[in-house]
Parts: C-alpha cells; sequence; structure tokens
C-alpha cells in the first residue's frame, strides 16, 4: 500500500500537481502494532531472550501493552460459533490466543510454538554445505537465501531471529517496489470446491478483499483517478468547443485549460474544477477526478 502511495506523490511532485488535500487510506498503525518498536515482533524476539520465556507470557505482555493502547486493532481472543477462529480456540486452548484486525479483517492466531520457531536458524556450515552440492536442487538456497540478510544501520550484531530476518526481508522488498513497475496478476477461485460453472459471490469478495483490491481502488479513488496527456484530453474532448475552434489553439496546457473552463460553462453552476482541486493541471498531463 505505502508502494503504491508513494508512487503516486511522485508522479503528482514530477507533473507540479498539489496533493497535500488527498486523504489516502493507511495500514500504517498495522504496521506499527506489528513490526514497530516496542510491537508484537519487538515483544517476541525479547521473550526469546529471557532464559525462562514462554509463549503464554508474550501473549500475556501482548494483552498488557495492547489492549488498552490499541483497542481497535488488538483484542484478547473471544470465543463462540461467531467469534474469528473460534475453530482455532477449540484446538489449542485461550492462553496463547489474540486478535489482530488487519485491513480486510480480524483475524486470531495462537503464539503456540512462537519462540521456539523464532529461535529456529540455519547453522552458516549447513548453507555452505548445501550450496556446494553437485545436485542443482540442493544448491539453489545459497547462503543469501538462508541466512539473514545484512543488518540495517543500527542494529544489534546479535544473531538475527527468524522475524528480524522477516522484517529485513520486508524492507528490502519495499524499497525494491519502489523503482519497479508493478503489474499485477490476481487470481481468484470461483468456488471453495473446485465446482464447475459455479460462482460464490461470498468466497470471491473475501479473496478480493485479503488480496488487497479494495486497497488499491482506495488509492486510486482519493488522488486523481484520470491522468491524460494533454494531446489526448484535446483530442477526445474538441468536439465540447466544435463552435469555438480558437480555444484549441496556442501551448497544449493553455489550451486544455480553456477547454476545461469551456466545458465547465455549459453546465448549471458553471463549476471551477481547478479552484476546487477536482481537476489539476501538470506539466504534461491533466489530472481530473470524475463527477
Amino acid at each position: 500500500m505505502d508502494a503504491l502511495i508513494k508512487r503516486e506523490q511522485a508522479e503528482y511532485a514530477r507533473e507540479g500537481v498539489v496533493c497535500d488535500h488527498i486523504e489516502y487510506p493507511s495500514n500504517a498503525e498495522q504496521v506499527s502494532l506489528l513490526g514497530g518498536k516496542g510491537g508484537i515482533f519487538a515483544l517476541l524476539d525479547e521473550e526469546c531472550r529471557i532464559p525462562r520465556g514462554s509463549d503464554e507470557a508474550l501473549v500475556e505482555k501482548m494483552h498488557a501493552g495492547f489492549e488498552k493502547s490499541r483497542p481497535g486493532l488488538y483484542s484478547r481472543a473471544r470465543f463462540g460459533a461467531g467469534a474469528a477462529g473460534a475453530a482455532l480456540a477449540a484446538e489449542v486452548g485461550p492462553e496463547t490466543l489474540f486478535c489482530v484486525r488487519h485491513y480486510a479483517e480480524e483475524v486470531q492466531y495462537t503464539a503456540r510454538g512462537w519462540l521456539e520457531k523464532n529461535r529456529s536458524a540455519v547453522r552458516h556450515e549447513v548453507t555452505e554445505l548445501l550450496a556446494g552440492s553437485d545436485y542443482p536442487l540442493l544448491s539453489l538456497p545459497s547462503g543469501a537465501a538462508l541466512e539473514a540478510p545484512p543488518l540495517s544501520t543500527g542494529q544489534s550484531s546479535r544473531a538475527p531471529s527468524v522475524s528480524g530476518v522477516f522484517r529485513e526481508s520486508l524492507r528490502s522488498l519495499g524499497a525494491a517496489l519502489l523503482v519497479t513497475q508493478q503489474h499485477f496478476v490476481r487470481c481468484i477461485k470461483p468456488n471453495s470446491t473446485k465446482t464447475p460453472h459455479s460462482l460464490d459471490a461470498a468466497y470471491v469478495q473475501r479473496q478480493l478483499r485479503y488480496l488487497g483490491v479494495g486497497a488499491v481502488l482506495e488509492i486510486g479513488r482519493a488522488g486523481y483517478q484520470v491522468k491524460l496527456p494533454y494531446a489526448s484530453f484535446l483530442g477526445r474532448y474538441r468536439c465540447v468547443v466544435f463552435d469555438q475552434p480558437g480555444l484549441l489553439d496556442g501551448p497544449p496546457r493553455e489550451a486544455a485549460e480553456r477547454l476545461l473552463r469551456a466545458a465547465a460553462g455549459k453546465l448549471d453552476g458553471n463549476p471551477d474544477w481547478l479552484a476546487s482541486r477536482e481537476a489539476q493541471l501538470g506539466t504534461s498531463k491533466l489530472f481530473m477526478r470524475p463527477a
């Protein structure tokens, strides 16, 4: 989400478009809860360093740290047929359960086995042995893939935990997304039973929500959905001023502004789209919000 927002803002900056009035959806609070200073992953690493740390103690610390300070994002597990993760509660018991509300919906987790998994590390000798194998399949996971990535500035030289490696990988991925052109392919299952000619609308809707498609649309709707180079704008809408062809003369940016004002003048109330920032003139494009 952050990568998409920053890409939008970078384009506005290049075009000289003012965007301080645009309010984008944000998942910053969820990111802070999970990976921020004093967040869930930080508490997990801290509990792993305690000689007698336990999964149950970790969950109690999360309850104490987040239940009141982040009431909309974190909560204790709830029970009953309608609660998130009701089946999970019946399977593992309540001591290690907690709930986090993500951008899609609330999810119930169990921290059972977290400390053991977080301490797991692949020894350097093992990565060297695999990397030196004559079998291509075994040599594929090089040391760089199995071991932790280089630590960021200011990080401790202590052997990184699994969650630490994960967070560092996410930072690297986020940096890579900002310098690449993304193309998304969304694979949606029509139903959970692999039945032909059957569309389960609720099942499809849930997948779209979890894939973040709704969040992507929200980001687009918050900004300017229509971004037309001036030549395209003039070519498409020149018919609006067919009786005033002189308005299209001159530099494309100025001609586009005249065309835009002439189109507004034909509507009731003569709206000033430029003053209200419903439309803005960039360096090479016209930015508009659909009416």
